[in-house]
């Protein structure tokens, strides 16, 4: 079962420079973690347990106080958005849009952004709609970025996406996650352009498709490309109107402008 969860795009726009963009897709991921002092796992700490023995004060010596102490978390690290930006805006440059499909954003706290609203998956993924394939195939785009940056970015190049939709629908998948977690009327977004994420998938290869003979992202027709290009653009940080109400329109079937 897939859910999204709106949020406020206002809020989440400001948290660009605490390392990422807060979101959520329709799978069931562990999130990304930033670097910084705001990244990373937060850290319970249940402080000492008071002794006592029933009233004969006892001596501290002889209580063990490992005995029920939960064992050290040995996840090791995880993938990292703040990592994973870095990594695919050194190689995967250009302007969007053009540039033979090289570039996959416009802006690192674009990448941030909508990095936070991808799950983190593994260090060492290969496919599948995370953070974790999406970094590993960048670090490849370092020396055949023709290959690999279009499957390090947002659309995941039909590589990184949802492991049950692979191809064309896996690029699908990822599109109607990030649209329906972004374009929502509490992020100001009004006519949305899909309901959920149903509506989106029943659209997305029927009513638009995805161009293979075009670059990933582009800026024109009636394309899966062209969502994708602007989908990445409504995630973009800004200091004024949110992007997102600007380029949520041209998402849906019929589009509003530009994917037409």
């Amino acid at each position: 079962m897939r859910t999204s969860h709106a949020l406020g795009f206002g809020t989440l726009a400001i948290m660009v420079g605490a390392g990422g963009w807060l979101g959520c897709s329709s799978k069931t991921n562990t999130p990304a973690t930033n670097g910084g002092a705001d990244g990373g796992n937060a850290i319970t700490d249940a402080g000492a347990s008071p002794l006592g023995d029933g009233g004969d004060g006892g001596d501290a010596g002889d209580t063990d106080a490992g005995d029920d102490a939960a064992p050290p978390d040995d996840a090791g690290p995880q993938p990292s958005c703040d990592d994973y930006c870095k990594s695919i805006m050194t190689s995967c440059t250009g302007t969007l849009g053009d540039d033979a499909g090289i570039a996959q954003y416009g802006s690192t706290e674009g990448c941030l952004n909508l990095c936070g609203a991808i799950g983190g998956g593994t260090l060492g993924d290969q496919t599948g709609d995370s953070v974790g394939c999406r970094l590993s195939h960048a670090a490849a785009a370092k020396t055949d970025p023709r290959t690999q940056c279009a499957k390090a970015g947002s659309t995941g190049g039909g590589t990184c996406d949802d492991e049950s939709d692979a191809g064309d629908r896996g690029r699908c998948a990822a599109f109607c996650n990030r649209t329906v977690s972004l374009c929502t009327q509490a992020n100001g977004v009004d006519p949305i352009p899909y309901a959920d994420f149903d509506g989106c998938m029943a659209s997305c290869g029927k009513s638009y498709a995805f161009d293979p003979n075009q670059p990933e992202l582009t800026a024109m027709g009636n394309t899966l490309n062209c969502r994708q290009y602007h989908l990445v653009l409504a995630y973009e940080s800004t200091d004024g109107a949110s992007p997102a109400v600007y380029h949520c329109p041209h998402l849906g079937f019929p589009a509003s402008a530009f994917c037409r």
